[in-house]
Order: C-alpha cells, then sequence, then structure tokens
C-alpha cells in the first residue's frame, strides 16, 4: 500500500496487515456496507488488478490434488419422497469432512474464528478436526455465565473460548482479527462459515463422488459456503437455501434461491416441524416444512447434523 492510494477490502475473506518498514504507517479504515453502486465502482478496478479467480469445479479440485475424505461416504435415505443426505450419521457432522483438508495440510498450528454464534457448529467441527490433527481451536464468542450445549461440547474436544464482554458479532470478529495478528505465521484467521478455498474444493469432490444428479437441492444456510460448493458439484440442479441466521447476500447464496425460516436462530424447531430423521434442532431441522410445502419430488435434501444435544 502506498501514499495516496484506496484500497477496497472485503473483510469477510481471510486477511491481515504486516508493516514491512521500520517507520509507523497510519491508514484511515471506512467500514460500508457495499451495495450495487459501490460495487460497480470498484469492478472495473478489480478486473484490472486481480489474478484469475477460482471459479470452476475443476480449478477448485486442482487445490486438493490427491485428498480423500477420510471419513465414512455419505448416506442417502428416502424420507417422504425425498433424498435426504444423513451426515448426521457422522459424528461433528458434515464439515468435518469439509475442513479436513485445509487444517491437516495449513501450516498455521492454530485457527482462529470470531464467528460462531452460541448454537453454531462451526466450532464443534473445528475444535474435533485440530484435535484429530494435533493443532488447536481458539475461538471468541459473547461472554455468558451459562453456556450452550454446543459451546460446552467445544470446550469437551478441546477448543479454547475466549469469551468477550458485550461481544456483538463484530466485536468477537474484531478481537479474533487481532489475536490472529499478532502471530500470523501460527495463527489462521477464520471467516463466517469456515470459508476457504480448499473448504469448497473439499464440498465439490465429496459431492461429485456421490454419483448422483439431482435436479433440486436444499440446505440449511447461515453463510452459504455448503450451497455454494454444491452448486460448483450439480451445476444442472435448481438450488434453494432456507436462510437461519444473519441476510444472506447474492454473494452468500450463490444461484440459489432463498427463503427465510420462521424460526429465530437461537430458537429450535418444534416437534411438528422437525423432520423423520436426526437433524439439529436449531439448524437443519429448521427446513423440513418448508420442503414439505415447497419442493418437489425427489429433491435432495443436505442434513448436515445431528441433534447430539438430546442424545446426551
Amino acid at each position: 500500500m502506498k501514499e495516496g492510494q484506496l484500497w477496497y477490502l472485503n473483510i469477510r475473506q481471510p486477511h491481515k496487515v504486516i508493516n514491512g518498514g521500520s517507520t509507523e504507517r497510519i491508514h484511515l479504515v471506512i467500514d460500508v456496507v457495499a451495495n450495487e453502486r459501490l460495487r460497480g465502482l470498484i469492478a472495473p478496478a478489480k478486473k484490472q488488478r486481480e489474478p484469475k479467480a477460482t471459479t470452476s469445479d475443476e480449478d477448485y479440485l486442482s487445490l486438493i490434488d490427491g485428498w480423500k475424505d477420510p471419513n465414512p461416504a455419505p448416506v442417502i435415505e428416502k424420507h417422504d419422497g425425498f433424498s435426504v443426505v444423513r451426515d448426521d450419521l457422522l459424528p461433528y457432522g458434515s464439515k468435518v469432512r469439509f475442513i479436513d483438508f485445509m487444517v491437516r495440510n495449513s501450516d498455521e498450528t492454530e485457527f482462529v474464528f470470531g464467528g460462531s454464534n452460541k448454537v453454531g457448529w462451526g466450532a464443534i467441527s473445528l475444535s474435533y478436526v485440530c484435535k484429530l490433527y494435533g493443532k488447536r481451536a481458539v475461538f471468541f464468542m459473547a461472554k455468558t455465565s451459562n453456556p450452550t450445549w454446543h459451546q460446552q461440547e467445544v470446550i469437551k474436544l478441546g477448543g479454547k473460548i475466549n469469551w468477550v464482554p458485550n461481544g456483538m458479532l463484530n466485536v468477537t470478529n474484531a478481537r479474533a482479527r487481532e489475536y490472529a495478528a499478532h502471530k500470523p505465521k501460527q495463527r489462521k484467521l477464520l471467516p463466517i462459515g469456515l470459508e476457504n478455498e480448499t473448504v469448497i474444493a473439499s464440498i465439490v469432490k465429496v459431492a461429485k463422488g456421490m454419483n448422483i444428479r439431482p435436479k433440486e437441492v436444499w440446505t440449511v444456510a447461515s453463510s452459504g459456503t455448503l450451497t455454494r460448493g454444491l452448486q460448483l458439484a450439480f451445476p444442472k440442479a435448481k438450488f434453494f437455501a432456507v436462510q437461519t441466521g444473519h441476510t444472506l447476500t447474492e454473494q452468500n447464496a450463490g444461484s440459489a434461491e432463498v427463503i427465510v425460516s420462521p424460526y429465530k436462530y437461537d430458537r429450535p424447531v418444534k416437534a411438528e416441524d422437525a423432520p423423520p430423521y436426526d437433524a439439529e434442532r436449531y439448524y437443519d431441522a429448521k427446513l423440513w416444512k418448508l420442503v414439505k410445502e415447497k419442493a418437489s419430488p425427489g429433491a435432495l435434501v443436505w442434513n448436515v447434523a445431528g441433534d447430539l444435544e438430546s442424545r446426551t
């Protein structure tokens, strides 16, 4: 960055700043919500300066060449005329498949995450996989006197939670960024959804390896990472994403049609709306009622995780 320059940065992606000189450098940082007009002004400059983006399924697969999912293959079962991917049968859910390559092969030994909500599965999956490979998962979450089952499970799996007073999402993310920046070679900062190019690539590889060609695919979506990966794997399918948390942007959702769940993110699904298979009641279970009302016969439903809390 040179004096007089203006830079645009998408801080949803992993990022860091290093001053390689011997003098202080002062920058004015403006946080904005990017609308279409702003993106239109930025696009020509990005096109000139950015290297070729990873966009096709083959581009992504080349990033994880030689990787094989160490977990059992996904199981598909029929329920009420729909094909359900039962990753609730996999301990700690789909994310343990998709982050395996990233955690195993990263030079960093700590994975830092400030975007987990109190009932999220990302932190649980990351803690499990880090423990598997002798690495460390570090989280920044809103301080509470009554940790949820999900947060307790993170701690049981060896994850380190730093409790942040007045921990709004922007605050926990800021604390995570500060912590990661102290030792950038050792600590890897992860964005919401644990998104990384190799995570998208792993979704593509797992899905393509299932040898199916669905015409319609339903997922629950918080960051949209799963639906966008599946869109690359099944380019001819129509996609639906059930929004359970913050508002999904077009960038988050990709080509998926977004349907907002009537349930707030921290409210479990009611028994009458729950699916006939095991599903996380704060997450995956929230799409079933909508699937029955709106999905085409035979649609593929990706169930990320089960309701382990009710089993313990």
